[in-house]
């Protein structure tokens, strides 16, 4: 539903402005919106939208951001992040003329969705009771929420836009892909300790190669670890890749995407281009894990040691692969589309702006 008189929305976001977030705030200022995004990171030219770009302090486990006159906005929605001092302050400004929307995941993730926090939760509940509506990446966290709060939350499924999704399942496949930032807590290390002994446990593999894509913090321990262990010739570093048709290439020479530990937007990702996931059961994760169907569009698994049987399994059951691969695709497509997300934030927007 587009809107005849654009309305001023501000999105607070809790960590930099990301590229694969651009999409959603151009398709919003399309639908008549008038979008700014408020973030502490560099600015990313050429959008449509407005950046205000402000600093950030860490106060002890705690962040402040120095916010600009939010009076100027119709909706403010934040990334409801408790460890910031800003969620708070909105939250108890009791003559804000704006509407607050809580954009969240409704639950802790750092350690894992099952980790969660009871004390935690109560607090986001209690905090949302005070917000024209509550955004949810997943339904996963929708009963720890009052039936009073529910009666406000909107499913965003988190997902990534594809300017054109393709379904390339039978594709010629020669290697195994890893794709994101590489910091320690992905799991990089179990990752090529298991492909490293896939590649002795398998005669003439047909899939003999790692695409590594991505920048961060353990690079040198990669290199390290591929140079000691002889790997060079089989662990390809591509480093970051952001142009559209050189990351479909991996995508389309790569039989499954595996991350360990830590299972993001990657996900969806790979099933818009008709590839299959691999990440631990209870991942590291904003909800995107729980998209991973065991042996349907992926596989999960809970000790380290399974990765190299999976492994093989990707090498030696190419129409299984397929399969899964074709899974995915159908799954990205029906249940998972971008259209969808940008709709259900649309929806959110009208209700708020409708309340009283």
């Amino acid at each position: 539903m587009e809107n005849s008189v654009a309305k001023r929305i501000a999105f607070i976001l809790d960590h930099n402005l990301m590229h694969y977030r651009v999409p959603l705030f151009q398709f919003l200022m399309s639908r008549g919106y008038d979008v700014t995004v408020i973030h502490a990171g560099k600015e990313i030219m050429g959008t449509s939208f407005k950046q205000i770009i402000v600093s950030e302090k860490k106060i002890g486990p705690f962040y402040f951001k120095s916010l600009p006159r939010l009076r100027q906005f119709d909706v403010i929605v934040q990334m409801q992040n408790i460890r910031y001092i800003n969620t708070w302050f909105l939250v108890f400004n009791f003559t804000r003329s704006y509407k607050l929307i809580d954009w969240t995941i409704g639950t802790s993730t750092s350690k894992g969705l099952n980790k969660s926090i009871s004390f935690l939760d109560k607090c986001r509940n209690f905090l949302s009771n005070y917000s024209s509506a509550i955004i949810l990446y997943t339904d996963f966290a929708m009963n720890k929420y009052s039936i009073t709060n529910q009666q406000k939350i909107f499913i965003a499924n988190n997902t990534v836009y594809n300017p054109c999704p393709e379904n390339l399942s039978g594709s010629f496949k020669d290697g195994f892909l890893f794709i994101g930032s590489l910091n320690k807590r992905k799991g990089i290390d179990v990752l090529l300790k298991a492909f490293k002994s896939y590649l002795t446990q398998t005669v003439n593999p047909r899939i003999k190669y790692l695409y590594i894509i991505g920048k961060g913090e353990v690079v040198k321990d990669i290199n390290d670890y591929i140079d000691s262990n002889f790997l060079r010739n089989n662990v390809i570093l591509l480093g970051e890749i952001n142009d559209f048709e050189m990351k479909k290439k991996y995508f389309a020479k790569s039989i499954i995407n595996i991350s360990p530990n830590q299972a993001g937007l990657s996900v969806l990702e790979s099933f818009s281009f008709g590839l299959p996931y691999m990440t631990r059961e209870n991942a590291i994760s904003g909800g995107e894990h729980l998209n991973v169907v065991n042996d349907y569009n992926g596989f999960t698994f809970t000790e380290d040691e399974e990765i190299i049987r999976l492994m093989i399994k990707c090498n030696n059951e190419p129409g299984v692969m397929k399969q899964l691969g074709d899974n995915a695709f159908d799954y990205y497509s029906r249940e998972r589309s971008f259209d969808s997300m940008v709709e259900t934030f649309d929806n959110a927007l009208l209700y708020a702006l409708g309340k009283n």
